[in-house]
């Protein structure tokens, strides 16, 4: 009896072991609601695809409205408002996907979220791997890209938006 019962703790301790592992991470409603609202001023960041592929800084507003289908954001850029847009950062039902790309980690760290997404893409008319970090908190809000490119063992960040309110 002692056995059976010593077997069947062990099962079951194997198997909650194995399930807290096994949970993807995912991205939640809370998440985004942390970023939801007016008055996020910042920078964005990007690398120029063109010779000598420098780094270029433009002042950059967004608002984010969360809906049904993800975030909604209102991308202004005050010295060159000709590249105003509005863009929709997509969330599938379960979570599982941030920006059409799979979620491979989450990290929660005094009231910041970290979701990372991870997918093949193209880049520079190359084959890469495209990695996007995005960041919510109630007065943080980051979305960064960066590229591997097949073949490559260099990581190099493509744009980088970084907001604050």
């Amino acid at each position: 009896m002692k056995t059976c019962v010593t077997s069947l703790a062990l099962i079951a301790v194997t198997a909650c072991a194995t399930t807290s592992t096994d949970i993807a991470p995912r991205v939640t409603s809370d998440d985004l609601a942390l970023v939801d609202g007016a008055g996020w001023t910042g920078t964005l960041v990007y690398r120029d695809y063109s010779p000598p592929y420098g780094d270029v800084t433009l002042q950059s507003e967004v608002d984010v409205s969360v809906t049904s289908d993800g975030l909604l954001l209102d991308m202004r850029y005050p010295g060159e408002p000709s590249a105003n847009s509005t863009d929709m950062l997509s969330v599938a039902t379960d979570g599982s996907r941030l920006g059409g790309d799979p979620v491979v980690a989450r990290k929660e760290d005094q009231g910041e979220v970290r979701i990372t997404t991870r997918a093949p893409c193209e880049d520079d008319d190359k084959p890469a791997i495209c990695e996007h970090i995005y960041t919510f908190s109630k007065a943080r809000f980051g979305l960064r890209k960066t590229v591997k490119f097949d073949g490559s063992s260099d990581t190099f960040q493509r744009n980088a938006y970084t907001f604050t309110r």
